[in-house]
């Protein structure tokens, strides 16, 4: 039996290195199979890692964009504010012509009673002598303008018909009044 019992140890010996060796080798291909694995795994992560910085990018150029666009529509903003500033001084300007070019006309106009002189012509103010008391007192244009804001407007030849009649169809004027008929 001692032969056997060295058969049986010698088998056990052999199948023992047998099952070590093939644990090594399944742990070896294991072990290789798991680096490729990590391998891909990190290859994969890479990829998303280089999505995700291009995306960073694009969206930092697009926020580039935008606070370019925003910038342009500021400078739209004050070029148009110049340019309205300008346009309500020429308008101003022109409304004043207009406003002067009325004055000129309801100076010349014998229809229109104005106590506006035209700017270029030449305006002496007489003063009227109170000669009803017995001491002369001066009165000037504006305490006459006074005294005829109460009174009636004078009505002139021009206002009346043939017959000496108020004309109707004439409404009499004076002053800055013909603008707003």
């Amino acid at each position: 039996m001692d032969t056997t019992l060295v058969w049986v140890v010698i088998t056990l010996i052999v199948i023992g290195a047998v099952v070590a060796l093939a644990v090594f080798l399944v742990q070896r291909r294991g072990g290789a199979a798991r680096i490729e694995a990590d391998r891909q795994r990190a290859a994969e992560q890479r990829a998303k890692a280089q999505e995700t910085e291009l995306q960073a990018r694009e969206r930092e150029a697009a926020a580039a964009s935008t606070d370019a666009a925003a910038k342009q529509a500021q400078l739209d903003a004050e070029r148009l504010a110049r340019e309205s500033a300008e346009q309500q001084a020429e308008a101003a300007r022109v409304r004043s012509e207009a406003e002067q070019q009325f004055r000129e006309a309801d100076a010349i106009d014998p229809d229109v009673a104005t106590d506006e002189p035209v700017d270029d012509a030449v305006v002496v103010e007489p003063a009227v002598v109170d000669t009803t008391s017995e001491e002369a007192v001066v009165v000037d244009s504006d305490m006459l303008d006074d005294v005829m804001a109460d009174r009636e407007p004078v009505v002139t030849d021009a206002d009346t018909d043939d017959d000496g009649t108020l004309d109707e169809d004439e409404p009499v004027v004076q002053g800055d009044q013909r603008r707003s008929l």
